[in-house]
């Protein structure tokens, strides 16, 4: 059967995920900073169930504060109703994962029918930072600052609803000024500049000692196809690279991502699904 994880699963549930590294980016991040209080995912932290209840580690559900769920269920998988009786009362607002995990998912949930605003399988990539390349050009890789906000709100606005699935509006305004705030105030992110002025985005979305996964690249429409997201890309990692990070993960939300991935190194490792729904649905037993 399932259960809600305590502090003492945190290693074993750990060592299991550390075995599908690159689909558990979301899931070992947030367990890292969680303290397994069960049925309580309260000060920003994330919720963790495990199966089964002793022994070794077969599978791991995640949800975080804000309702989205994580998955790691790669075989034997504990009944529908199970699952919902221990997650019975959480909101979810959407799901990512490996494509067949979240299909069961949904199912599980009841949420196969349920609109969606995101809904895509997209490839997923991984590079070995030894084999990075640079890319060359008259631009600099600098941190986010304070008076960013300006121009970045913007950016994360364009984000959202060209990459993100998510409807224009004061909401979207609204969760694109608290994402700007979050890149500036954690310094994962980074701007390439070109004369000073931004030019593309970049951050990391999941960070542990020796893996990084990259996320919220973004270039302005008028900026595209001059290769400054790649270089920006390339650029971060190699940052991460000087700090013993050894492995970068991704994944690409269409073909000129993929061949600007792909030209710094990256190869593909598979793929990973994002399902965001259109509205949250609460999770009954």
């Amino acid at each position: 059967m399932i259960r809600a994880a305590m502090a003492e699963d945190a290693g074993p549930i750990e060592a299991f995920l550390a075995g599908y590294a690159e689909t558990s980016m979301f899931l070992r991040t947030n367990l890292a900073r969680a303290s397994l209080v069960p049925d309580r995912a309260a000060g920003g932290q994330a919720a963790f169930w495990r199966w089964p209840e002793t022994g070794p580690v077969l599978g791991v559900i995640g949800l975080t504060e804000n309702g989205y769920g994580m998955l790691q269920v790669p075989g034997a998988r504990p009944s529908a109703s199970a699952v919902r009786l221990a997650m019975a009362g959480r909101q979810c607002v959407g799901m990512t994962g490996v494509p067949d995990q979240i299909s069961w998912m949904r199912a599980t949930l009841g949420l196969t029918d349920v609109p969606a605003d995101l809904d895509r399988t997209e490839p997923l990539y991984r590079l070995d930072l030894r084999d990075l390349t640079l890319p060359d050009a008259a631009t600099e890789l600098r941190g986010l600052v304070a008076s960013d906000a300006a121009w970045l709100v913007g950016w994360r606005v364009g984000y959202l609803t060209e990459i993100m699935g998510a409807r224009p509006g004061a909401a979207t305004e609204a969760l694109a000024a608290e994402h700007a705030g979050q890149l500036i105030a954690g310094g994962r992110g980074r701007v390439l500049t070109a004369d000073g002025v931004p030019v593309a985005l970049t951050a990391f979305n999941a960070v542990l000692p020796d893996m990084v996964q990259v996320g919220s690249v973004f270039t302005p429409p008028a900026l595209r196809g001059l290769g400054h997201a790649r270089r920006a890309v390339a650029l971060h990692l190699a940052e991460a690279r000087a700090a013993g990070v050894a492995t970068g993960i991704l994944f690409a939300s269409g073909p000129a991502a993929c061949r600007a991935y792909e030209s710094i190194g990256f190869r593909r490792n598979g793929a990973y699904h994002l399902l965001t729904l259109a509205s949250p649905v609460e999770i009954g037993a």
